[in-house]
């Protein structure tokens, strides 16, 4: 199931008090997402990182907000 999701650019990735917050994906345990997400190596602040992605042709977000996140 393809799930509406609010997703942000990479460049204005969020910033907490650990450092750069990992996207919604990335801890998401929902068995039917279609949503296009899939696993890429990012670079942030110069650290590459693994991170699950949204990508639209040639954009890549960050999902910040999804109706069917599991946690």
């Amino acid at each position: 199931m393809e799930y509406k999701c609010q997703t942000i650019s990479l460049q204005k990735m969020l910033y907490g008090p650990k450092g750069v917050v990992d996207p919604l994906c990335n801890n998401c345990k929902s068995k039917d997402c279609s949503n296009p997400v899939m696993w890429q190596k990012i670079s942030i602040i110069g650290i590459q990182k693994k991170h699950r992605i949204y990508v639209r042709g040639n954009e890549c977000s960050a999902v910040i907000q999804c109706e069917g996140f599991l946690p």
